[in-house]
């Protein structure tokens, strides 16, 4: 949520305390971002 609030992901991944922006990138963001599509896969359209 806080990148897609604008948040660099540089910021975030320090606060988090993570040695690379990497992780950070492939743990939180990717993982939501797949959630998301994948919730919205079994939505119905009216």
């Amino acid at each position: 949520m806080e990148i897609e609030r604008g948040r660099a992901l540089k910021d975030l991944s320090e606060d988090l305390g993570h040695a690379s922006m990497s992780t950070t990138d492939t743990i939180y963001v990717q993982t939501e971002h797949k959630k998301r599509a994948d919730s919205g896969k079994a939505r119905k359209v009216k």
